[in-house]
């Protein structure tokens, strides 16, 4: 039923849920899955007060590191998730930069995926007050089917 199965972490207790749904369902139909993390524009994050309050203490290279150190760490662990239950040339990661609804809708049309996984509720609790949550983005711009997971 579904070739390609695209699921967003960001480890929250719901992209938790959301990865052990995309397994399972990857293991039910021989899905090919890719786990995909989004770190936040920088720019973005700045309107938000996040970005400057972190790059002036530890300088913005040092942040920009670590913010790819703590992505690639989080797409390891649903990777050693996922292999537990999927053969490794099931399981690609994917980390990559820019809004989280915008950039998880374009790599789901990059990659020819046909189902995106995404959980109700993510790490952006103060942009779902502002803007709406980035669930709620990618159901709305989403060109592939998007399951929810709570």
């Amino acid at each position: 039923m579904y070739h390609k199965i695209l699921v967003a972490v960001d480890g929250s207790p719901c992209s938790d849920k959301s990865l052990s749904s995309a397994i399972s369902l990857a293991a039910q139909f021989a899905s090919h899955l890719s786990l995909v993390h989004v770190i936040d524009n920088p720019l973005y994050m700045q309107m938000f007060g996040i970005y400057n309050n972190y790059a002036l203490d530890i300088g913005e290279e040092s942040f920009a590191e670590g913010l790819k150190e703590s992505g690639t760490k989080l797409l390891e662990y649903a990777e050693r998730m996922a292999l537990e239950k999927l053969p490794r040339e099931q399981v690609t990661t994917n980390l990559t930069f820019g809004h989280p609804a915008d950039r998880i809708c374009e790599v789901a049309v990059e990659e020819n995926a046909d189902l995106i996984i995404i959980g109700s509720q993510g790490m952006r609790s103060l942009e779902r007050i502002l803007l709406g949550s980035v669930a709620s983005s990618v159901v709305y711009k989403s060109k592939v089917s998007v399951l929810i997971a709570r």
